[in-house]
């Protein structure tokens, strides 16, 4: 597994290796040379620009109910994943982004409505794609204003408990390989791999939300009270583009909410070291 790379929660600079003079990603290469986490013997995407692209484990897909709709969950895939604090949103604004969405959702599916060729379903899923996309957009937008609800993440102390656990479980559990991830005052963006041996996605993170839950919970005096929204939303990734470019979302999120000028200068950012190779000075 790798060697974690922990941030330095004091001060308003971060120090250690994320933070090599680094100022932004590259734009993704049209030949991808693989990301291979040391030790082990497999690779987030295949190689070449002739065979197979972006294909993932062949292992029957682990799936579980959310809330009673089917969620599926390949293992040994990459994810972009966002969870947040609870209360962190106003059940209005929720409330009027879901509203919004389902509306544009049944005019996409209408649209298509009595189509079966391979085109128009191929068109369908990509539309409600990024129909889902940018509802998660404005949803994050509302997260970074940091307006309504609690934002104990915020604390050094309450993030530091966090980036403890996220690592944890990649070098002791070994349920996944962290390629990013930036914490905000009520939010974490994480991207990472799991490992052949993981559990599902869902299991690997109720285990940390679970442990940070208490340790916060008791760091802020108020044990037994919802720390996390129960839900998660979470991505797979398709390709070496969709993995930058989450990446790139993920650490610029301090920026795009004008907290500071550059992502490095977030003292809750981390990048890997594998990917900071692909990072310009």
């Amino acid at each position: 597994m790798f060697n974690a790379a922990f941030v330095t929660l004091t001060g308003a600079r971060a120090s250690g290796p994320l933070h090599n003079h680094a100022r932004g990603l590259r734009k993704p290469a049209p030949i991808f040379v693989g990301v291979r986490a040391p030790g082990i013997n497999y690779k987030i995407f295949t190689c070449g620009t002739t065979g197979p692209r972006s294909k993932f484990s062949p292992m029957p897909s682990k799936i579980f109910y959310r809330r009673r709709l089917p969620h599926i969950q390949p293992p040994e895939s990459a994810y972009s994943i966002t969870y947040r604090l609870a209360g962190s949103l106003p059940k209005s604004i929720i409330g009027e982004l879901k509203g919004a969405y389902q509306a544009e959702k049944f005019g996409i599916a209408s649209k298509y409505q009595g189509k079966e060729d391979v085109a128009s379903k191929e068109a369908l899923a990509k539309e409600t794609s990024a129909l889902r996309n940018t509802y998660f957009l404005k949803m994050d937008r509302y997260l970074d204003q940091a307006l309504y609800g609690p934002t104990w993440l915020s604390d050094p102390e309450v993030a530091r408990m966090v980036i403890d656990s996220l690592h944890f479980i990649e070098n002791k559990l070994k349920y996944w390989d962290i390629w990013a991830y930036c914490i905000m005052a009520n939010h974490v963006h994480l991207e990472c791999t799991l490992t052949p041996d993981a559990p599902a996605l869902n299991m690997a993170m109720k285990s940390h939300k679970s442990f940070t839950a208490r340790q916060a919970n008791l760091y802020l005096e108020r044990t037994g009270n919802p720390f996390w929204q129960e839900e998660s939303f979470d991505r797979l990734i398709r390709d070496e583009h969709d993995f930058y470019h989450r990446i790139y979302y993920a650490i610029n999120n301090p920026v795009e909410a004008k907290l500071v000028k550059s992502w490095e200068e977030w003292p809750y950012t981390y990048v890997h070291p594998e990917i900071r190779k692909n990072i310009v000075p």
